[in-house]
C-alpha cells in the first residue's frame, strides 16, 4: 500500500490539486499546466516501456530498483518547490513519471514475490487512491494556513521522505521469498499482452482527463465543500474498488468482470 501511496498517490496525483493553486499564483498559463500533466503521463508510459524488460526484473534487483524510484519520486516532488522554468518543469514532471512506473513496476514485482494472495495484491493497489486522499487533504490544509505551492511542495517532499524511510524500513526480506510458479503447458493465458494493454489505454483515456482537471471542473458545482473534497472522494473510492472487483473476479470470473 505504501508504495503506491508514495509512488502514484503523490508522485503521479498530487499535481491534480497542485494544478489550481500554480494556475491561481499566475506562475504558470493553464495551457503550460497541461503540458507538464501530459509530460508527466508521457514519462509514466516512456518508464513502463523501459521497465518491461527483463534486465530489471531480475530478483536481486528489484529491491534497489525500488529504493532508487521512491527516492527519485521524493527528490522530485522537492524540485518542484524551485518553481524553476517551464521547460524544467516539464523535464521534472516527466521524470516524475518515470519514477511512478517504477515503483507500480517494481513494487508490484517484488510483493508477488513475495506473496500471491489477492487480499495483500488490493491492498497493494488501494494505496494510489489513499495517496490521492492524503494528497488532497494536505493541499486543503495547506490552503487553510495560505501556503504558497512552493512551500506546499516542500511539505510534500517532506512527507515523501517520510514515506521513503517507512518503505525501507518495511521492506520485506530476501529470505521470505517465495518459489516461482511457472505455467503448465497445458494452462493458457487468460489475456494476451496486446490485449491488455489496449484496455489498460482505453481505462486511462476514460479517466485522465477528470483525474487531471476535477479541481476545476468542479468549481461551480454549486457546493463549496464538495468542490474542495471531491477529489478526496475519488480517491476514498478506489480502496473498495479495489476489493470489490477482487470479488467481482472471483464471482464471475476475471474476463467477466
Amino acid at each position: 500500500m505504501l508504495v503506491l501511496t508514495l509512488g502514484m498517490g503523490l508522485g503521479r496525483f498530487l499535481y491534480t490539486p497542485m494544478l489550481p493553486v500554480m494556475m491561481a499564483e499566475g506562475a504558470f498559463s493553464f495551457s503550460q499546466l497541461s503540458w507538464i500533466a501530459s509530460g508527466n503521463y508521457a514519462g509514466y508510459l516512456a518508464g513502463s516501456l523501459l521497465f518491461s524488460f527483463g534486465a530489471f526484473h531480475q530478483p536481486s534487483r528489484l529491491r534497489p530498483f525500488l529504493l532508487v524510484s521512491a527516492l527519485a519520486s521524493g527528490l522530485l516532488i522537492l524540485a518542484m518547490a524551485w518553481l524553476p522554468p517551464f521547460i524544467l518543469v516539464l523535464l521534472i514532471r516527466f521524470l516524475a513519471g518515470v519514477a511512478s512506473a517504477g515503483m507500480l513496476i517494481f513494487g508490484s514485482t517484488l510483493i508477488m514475490q513475495h506473496t500471491r494472495h489477492p487480499f495483500v495484491l488490493a491492498a497493494l493497489f488501494s494505496g494510489v487512491g489513499i495517496g490521492i486522499a492524503l494528497g488532497n487533504e494536505y493541499v486543503l490544509a495547506g490552503l487553510h494556513f495560505a501556503f504558497s505551492s512552493q512551500t506546499l511542495w516542500q511539505g510534500a517532499g517532506a512527507l515523501s521522505g517520510m514515506m521513503l524511510i517507512a518503505l525501507t524500513l518495511l521492506m520485506p526480506s530476501k529470505k521470505h521469498a517465495i518459489a516461482p510458479m511457472p505455467l503448465a503447458k497445458t494452462e493458457q493465458q487468460i489475456m494476451s499482452w496486446w490485449l491488455l494493454a489496449i484496455l489498460y489505454g482505453l481505462a486511462g483515456f476514460g479517466y485522465i482527463i477528470v483525474a487531471t482537471y476535477l479541481p476545476l471542473m468542479a468549481k461551480d458545482a454549486g457546493s463549496p465543500l464538495l468542490t474542495a473534497h471531491l477529489w478526496t472522494l475519488v480517491g476514498l473510492s478506489i480502496v473498495p474498488g479495489c476489493f470489490g472487483w477482487l470479488w467481482a473476479a472471483k464471482r464471475w470470473g476475471l474476463c467477466l468482470a
